[in-house]
């Protein structure tokens, strides 16, 4: 019956592609919270089918929102695959200016792997097949956290973790989802301890553990992290933890990992993290100035709240879920009878949640992987800590009432229920569903208020908008520019239509080649005759262009040197040619 359901709505979605659906297919399921019994032997299987349910809908949520990619750095994932496909070889030693794309196989042989086998294109590789791999990731973090939580718990530890708005935007960021796929394994592998034999064991983890090297550069340095804080804790504690990997496997991971990214990505990403650490140094200096944190970290903290009872209560909820993290970290900690995989967890979940704090204290940190990627990343092995930090509060809270007189009143606070409860704001409230029910004035879900964020007077909310979504006449602009404008000559755009629209369609290096000029000022190569002016939807709309770092600067300093006899195409995107031959 339930497949049925699953089947049936998903249909519905499929034509009516109406959000409300989601949400109340997740009310609906977060209900097994409440009735899931410990000591049935179904319990897992109605998990099972309802975290896999639940998975599925919140991700392609996000990607069956447009017809087009959506997301940022997907767009750029998707210019290297569409050059390996069409030369048919992958130039290992070739850059992506200086960011070492190329050396993560996940966005350029993997997909193209994929597009020869099955005969799909890219589009729908990027906005299915690898969406709906990566909703397999809840389905695994169940089968590791059961074996340290019972089915309930577990369900809603699994349930906080697609909950986080990181987990719904994951589609946007096809590198990080191969390599999530990859880490759980890798977790469920450890911790379930269902080794055939040593050596396969130690095959299958090193396998896995070097596919996270050539998957993400960003997600293999936060393994090997939390991989150093397993062997201190081991060390320090013998006796309540455990190493993840042992000695010799983290050595050789080691020795991997340095000679891919110092040969293969030419040293890209290791001098990336070398920078990244003067950064967070440099800016130690502002520790007590809440100010020099970044906007998501600031945003988390409530630091510049807008003041209502809605954001207020978003505010207690948010400071509810990581308080209940906390706590129930402590409580499993001082576990005695803790079993292998709680003591290789633990180390895991140590390192997740000093990660999580160091965005909050330290001023740069937080701008290196930004403070939502940390947050989910940490989510994955801090998650079981949600229903025994929760499950302490709520006795906590009990035993108090318990103490003080009330006449005539009983008072009972069941942790399932309030964990429900809990866990569903927690989704509606980090999707940003509540903010676009309530109208709020600064519309901030893309997937489910995207129509006032596209038509809001701001152009911060419209640049957000236009930055994750490829439009219709954008697209078309683009593709004009590919059949009929010659590669020889440059075409000038801003910041976010060339790393966008124009690397998917267009299809020229945004990077290597001479042939595009970023967005900004001054455009000195359009100067030139016969060169292009691309103006997109934003452009238009707005009256501005996007530069690197999100600067914004006039179009119309250059757009009103055009007459229309020199606009060669219009179609809400515009696309001019200046004089000359």
């Amino acid at each position: 019956m339930l497949a049925l359901s699953w089947t049936g709505m998903l249909s519905a979605y499929f034509g009516a592609r109406s959000t409300i659906l989601i949400i109340l297919f997740a009310l609906g399921s977060t209900v097994f919270i409440v009735l899931l019994k410990n000591d049935t032997e179904t319990a897992d299987s109605l998990a099972l089918v309802a975290v896999i349910s639940i998975s599925v809908f919140l991700l392609l949520s996000t990607t069956l929102a447009s017809n087009n990619l959506s997301g940022a750095d997907v767009n750029e994932e998707f210019y290297l695959f569409s050059q390996i496909l069409e030369r048919g070889t992958w130039l290992w030693n070739a850059g992506f200016g200086n960011l070492p794309y190329n050396s993560a196989l996940s966005i350029t042989i993997l997909p193209t792997v994929l597009s020869i086998v099955s005969s799909l294109d890219g589009l729908s590789i990027f906005k299915f097949v690898l969406p709906i791999l990566f909703s397999l990731v809840p389905v695994m973090l169940y089968k590791s956290y059961r074996q340290i939580l019972a089915p309930s718990a577990s369900f809603m530890a699994v349930f906080l973790f697609m909950s986080y708005s990181g987990f719904i935007d994951m589609p946007s960021l096809g590198r990080q989802e191969i390599a999530e796929i990859l880490l759980v394994l890798l977790m469920m592998f450890s911790l379930s301890g269902s080794r055939s034999g040593r050596g396969a064991g130690i095959i299958v983890t090193m396998i896995l553990s070097l596919g996270l090297i050539v998957a993400h550069y960003s997600i293999a340095y936060i393994f090997l992290f939390l991989m150093l804080v397993s062997i201190a804790a081991a060390r320090i504690f013998p006796d309540r933890a455990k190493r993840f990997l042992d000695k010799f496997t983290l050595l050789l991971w080691g020795v991997a990992a340095l000679a891919w990214y110092a040969y293969i990505s030419a040293g890209l990403s290791l001098l990336g993290a070398i920078s990244s650490f003067s950064l967070v140094l440099g800016g130690l200096g502002g520790l007590s100035n809440p100010a020099t944190r970044p906007a998501e970290v600031q945003l988390a903290l409530a630091f510049n709240a807008t003041v209502g009872p809605l954001h207020l209560l978003n505010r207690a909820i948010q400071y509810l879920v990581v308080m209940s993290l906390i706590i129930g970290f402590f409580v499993l900690l001082k576990r005695k009878n803790t079993n292998a995989a709680q003591k290789k967890i633990l180390p895991l979940m140590a390192g997740s949640l000093s990660l999580m704090l160091a965005t909050v204290a330290l001023p740069s940190f937080g701008s290196l992987l930004n403070f939502s990627r940390f947050f989910h990343i940490a989510l994955l092995f801090v998650s079981p800590c949600f229903p025994i930090g929760i499950g302490w509060l709520v006795s906590s809270v009990g035993a108090i009432f318990r103490v003080i007189p009330v006449k005539r009143v009983r008072i009972t606070f069941p942790d399932r229920p309030v964990a429900a409860a809990l866990l569903f704001s927690y989704l509606l409230f980090s999707s940003g569903w509540v903010w676009a029910v309530a109208m709020d004035p600064l519309p901030t879900s893309v997937t489910f208020d995207w129509n006032r964020m596209r038509g809001s007077e701001k152009i911060g909310i419209q640049l957000d908008y236009y930055g994750w979504y490829i439009v219709g006449p954008d697209k078309e602009a683009a593709l004009w520019l590919k059949m009929y404008s010659s590669n020889s000559r440059v075409v000038c755009a801003d910041y976010v239509s060339i790393f966008h629209v124009l690397a998917v369609y267009d299809n020229r290096d945004p990077i290597q080649g001479d042939n595009y000029e970023l967005g900004q000022i001054p455009f000195v190569k359009c100067t030139a005759t016969g060169s292009y002016l691309y103006l997109s939807v934003f452009n238009t709309v707005s009256g501005y262009g996007t530069g690197y770092g999100v600067q914004l600067w006039p179009v119309a300093e250059y757009s009103n040197g055009l007459s229309s006899q020199n606009r060669i195409f219009s179609d809400g995107a515009t696309v001019y040619q200046s004089a000359g031959t």
